[in-house]
């Protein structure tokens, strides 16, 4: 991989980490509030993930791993790894560094009452790239994970 490549990947990383407008960070993700309780919402969620094809690769609950970690206590928040192999797999075989970016974050949490279901936007998490395909599989990814979404 070339330095210019690692260097693009690093700044979208970067990048992503240091954002705290809320404006912003509507622009890179979808979101939705449910009027369920957390542990519904997290089975629709993955319901709604499976109608489209996504895997659900595994589940971090970050509530538990602050509690094992740190010794604190946060509100209810579940990260899914979510992944559409044929999707997964269109984008590899373009670039394999791809993997840095995937799979897609979907996180479900609950704080003050709301439950609230967000869905990173491939095509903002992405845009840094010069592949124009990546581009176009992370788009069909997009399209997929805002079914997701306004379908809860």
């Amino acid at each position: 991989m070339s330095a210019s490549l690692q260097f693009r990947y690093i700044f979208v990383f970067c990048y992503l980490f240091t954002i705290t407008s809320k404006h912003i960070m509507q622009e890179l993700s979808f979101s939705t509030e449910l009027h369920t309780t957390f542990l519904e919402a997290i089975d629709d969620v993955i319901f709604a993930l499976w109608k489209e094809w996504f895997w659900v690769m595994t589940r971090i609950d970050f509530k538990e791993k602050m509690k094992e970690k740190l010794w604190v206590e946060v509100w209810e928040y579940m990260v899914l790894w979510a992944c559409k192999p044929e999707i997964a797999y269109s984008a590899f075989s373009q670039d394999s560094a791809i993997w840095l970016f995937l799979p897609c974050n979907v996180i479900v949490y609950e704080k003050q009452g709301k439950v609230m279901v967000e869905s990173v936007r491939p095509t903002m998490l992405l845009a840094s790239l010069s592949n124009q395909e990546v581009k176009k599989i992370a788009l069909e990814a997009e399209e997929s994970l805002r079914r997701v979404i306004e379908s809860l």
